[in-house]
């Protein structure tokens, strides 16, 4: 079945193809299952454009575009980091500035939360029993064109972002010893300007509030000369929603949180079912049997 979910449906051939990783394009093991892999490459040989879009690392996200491709496009940390799968440089990026870091430190140290700090292809965290036990528990992330560093000194690595030595494109929340998740999302919208998403492993990231997935989407818009009504995206969790809502063509995975399918314009099936290649073998009908 093509469409579970027919809101705002109107099939046209869209000339990009935006893609969450974990939960989406990706099986629960990780992979990109043979029947997607296959799909998109066909397409892309067709002259559409293909885009991961990923709350992972820019490096950890190139890593799988580049298995579609050189010419396959990267949104990588949530929309921070924009760039080409081939192409050492980025097309964008918005870090979050010392004064922002600094400001999460001081919310983390106070409600007893640990983090963990992402630049382009870097897990920075200060506290190595916590960070074992959170990487172990989120059975989908998978270290792939990363390395995790440990610090102890804030003060020190702050310095290092003040010079520009580092980059922080996101930061992850967990493990609050003394806040409820709802209180620690009042803490953060009151206290700093950041986009923030609280996800099923049971933590927040945090992004700068000039960037989000659709933000990220707006620079392969102007990249490509196309608009949005010319993409179509899949995804499965809330830091999918922006994507989905803005594209001309949003779908909900089958797997999805429930408000990604309630602003979707279609549902498919599962991660687990092929469900990307499922959808676009009926969209791109006509294309793939030309």
């Amino acid at each position: 079945m093509m469409f579970i979910n027919q809101r705002r449906c109107k099939v046209k051939m869209y000339k990009l193809i935006c893609l969450d990783l974990d939960g989406t394009l990706l099986a629960s093991d990780c992979s990109i299952t043979e029947k997607n892999l296959s799909t998109l490459k066909v397409l892309m040989e067709k002259g559409v454009k293909v885009a991961v879009a990923t709350g992972r690392s820019a490096e950890n996200a190139r890593y799988f575009a580049l298995k579609l491709g050189e010419k396959a496009f990267f949104l990588g940390n949530n929309g921070t980091v924009v760039g080409i799968a081939g192409k050492k440089e980025y097309l964008s990026q918005h870090k979050i500035g010392y004064e922002k870091v600094k400001g999460i430190f001081k919310i983390a140290n106070d409600i007893g939360a640990n983090t963990i700090f992402v630049s382009e292809n870097t897990l920075f965290f200060n506290n190595q029993e916590e960070y074992d036990k959170f990487i172990t528990h989120k059975d989908s992330w998978e270290l792939v064109n990363e390395k995790s560093v440990f610090f102890k000194d804030e003060e020190r690595f702050l310095d290092e972002i003040a010079k520009d030595k580092i980059n922080i494109y996101k930061c992850m929340l967990f493990n609050s010893k003394n806040k409820s998740f709802e209180e620690i999302r009042r803490i953060l919208e009151k206290n700093g300007d950041y986009e923030l998403y609280f996800l099923s492993g049971g933590y927040f990231e945090i992004i700068d509030s000039n960037a989000n997935k659709s933000k990220g989407i707006m620079v392969l818009e102007k990249h490509l000369g196309i608009n949005k009504e010319d993409i179509i995206a899949f995804g499965d969790s809330e830091n999918d929603v922006s994507m989905i809502e803005y594209v001309g063509h949003g779908v909900a995975m089958g797997n999805a949180v429930e408000h990604v399918k309630d602003v979707a314009s279609a549902t498919t099936k599962t991660n687990d079912e092929d469900g990307v290649a499922h959808y676009l073998e009926r969209v791109y009908v006509e294309l793939i049997n030309a």
